[in-house]
């Protein structure tokens, strides 16, 4: 009878401690937080691979209890279907070059690329986008306006130009060709003082549409290019050193961030603040940027470096002041700022990328 009974209260032991094991691993299971997060493009670029490193840092600094999903390729959205549908909460966060693909919903946005031009300081402009949002009040306005809460802010490099078959060694070779350029105020005019034909064509549809005959070269990064394989198809990369920053990087639909516990909003803002644009440059877009060289000459792309007299021809042809008033005047209009307020942001922006240049030197 007694080991009946002793049998028995094993059992009720034994399935209790089970039982209550299971609970505690359901709890554990329930408090993990899972996001997920949209890319436009796909895995390759040392963009890509930063924010990746981005995701299992926020995973690993949290102890495990963010799990971040990614997503790759526009699977879930496309560079401008971003806004909408990481506003609307669809989405958890996306990755993307917001400004450019949206001038009408983040005009302010547009100053760092658009009447900034010939700039061959990635560096200082990504801090003096992120300097901007925190001293102006409406420029971060446009981020919570539609929802959103930036997370990463990433430096897109120096832009130069690929080209598929046609190099390019003074400005009369651009005549008639088609080249693929982003945003509204800087690349395009710049093309069309030349004699180019500006087309509009998303990154990530770049390869497929340069194969198809639709451009005969494109405006980018090094990084860009090899990322998305264009040292496949094309033989010649010129240097130009157009400059600009288009604001790329990660933001989170804004009421799934104010849902976040506290400590898990720190670890993203210590990332945003310090970490990640430190990470950024010296693991991934510095290395990357020579790494680029090295795939160029396996591949047998010419490297062509535009001549300085050449380039101090195109700033003649396209000065700066034909840059900024219709920068401003645009600007008014879509921010509804007066036009005093545009000009006040657009001379600190200036101002703060001339400070930054002097304490981060690192180019790609």
């Amino acid at each position: 009878m007694k080991k009946t009974l002793v049998f028995l209260l094993g059992i009720v032991i034994i399935s209790t401690l089970i039982f209550t094991g299971s609970a505690s691993s359901a709890a554990s299971a329930a408090e993990v937080i899972k996001l997920n997060l949209a890319f436009a493009g796909g895995p390759q670029s040392f963009s890509a691979r930063a924010h990746a490193w981005w995701a299992e840092e926020v995973e690993r600094r949290t102890g495990g209890k963010v799990k971040i999903a990614l997503h790759w390729g526009g699977s879930l959205a496309s560079h401008r279907e971003m806004v909408k549908l990481v506003g609307s909460g669809a989405i958890d966060m996306g990755e993307s070059v917001w400004a450019p693909y949206n001038p009408q919903v983040f005009p302010l946005h547009t100053v760092s690329d658009g009447p900034v031009i010939w700039s061959k300081r990635p560096m200082a402009l990504l801090h003096a986008g992120m300097q901007l949002e925190k001293e102006f009040p409406e420029v971060e306005a446009e981020n919570t306006k539609v929802n959103l809460k930036r997370l990463t802010w990433q430096g897109a490099g120096i832009s130069n130009l690929i080209m598929k078959n046609k190099p390019v060694r003074k400005l009369e070779d651009l005549k008639g060709l088609q080249i693929r350029t982003a945003g509204k105020f800087l690349q395009p005019p710049l093309m069309k003082a030349v004699g180019a034909v500006p087309v509009g064509i998303p990154f990530p549809l770049l390869y497929d549409s340069m194969q198809k005959g639709m451009a005969d070269g494109a405006t980018g990064t090094m990084g860009l290019f090899t990322g998305s394989k264009l040292h496949e198809i094309c033989k010649y990369q010129i240097e130009i050193g157009m400059g600009g920053d288009p604001g790329q990087g990660i933001m989170m639909n804004l009421d799934k961030w104010n849902s976040l516990p506290a400590d898990v909003q720190q670890v993203m803002m210590q990332l945003y603040e310090k970490d990640f644009p430190k990470v950024f440059v010296e693991k991934f877009a510095v290395p990357y940027h020579k790494k680029s060289f090295e795939i160029f000459k396996e591949y047998g792309v010419e490297i062509i470096v535009l001549p300085d007299a050449e380039i101090e021809k195109w700033k003649a042809l396209e000065p700066l002041d034909k840059h900024v008033a219709p920068w401003i005047q645009a600007t008014v209009k879509s921010s509804g700022l007066s036009e005093s307020r545009v000009r006040e942001i657009l001379e600190r922006y200036m101002k703060l990328a001339d400070e930054f240049e002097k304490i981060y030197t690192d180019v790609w």
